[in-house]
């Protein structure tokens, strides 16, 4: 039973997320997720399912990955490795010192 109320969790807050997410910007470029990316929160999941698939746990991480996904916290765009701004998108790999400017 917890583990069909994990998976309808994580698809019920993924729809949400996404459609939360077209509403918030409104069309316009956004700078940053609102919750966790639903892309980052697969990671954890479908690696933890993969390797542990019988483990007690994994259930609720899957909830706490699905809360995640609908909180109301602002995730910068790039996920810390890339700087979104409105007009461009740089990678730190671009401000190292020395690095050709062409």
């Amino acid at each position: 039973l917890l583990t069909v109320v994990g998976g309808y969790a994580y698809m019920a807050c993924s729809v949400f997320r996404i459609a939360r997410e077209l509403i918030v910007h409104s069309g316009v470029r956004p700078l940053y997720f609102v919750g966790i990316p639903t892309n980052l929160a697969c990671v954890p999941a479908v690696l933890f399912s993969a390797y542990a698939p019988g483990v007690v746990i994994l259930p609720w991480l899957i909830i706490v990955l699905s809360g995640m996904m609908v909180m109301p916290y602002h995730v910068p765009k790039g996920l810390w490795i890339v700087k979104v701004t409105e007009t461009q998108v740089t990678s730190a790999c671009g401000q190292r010192k020395g690095a050709r400017s062409d």
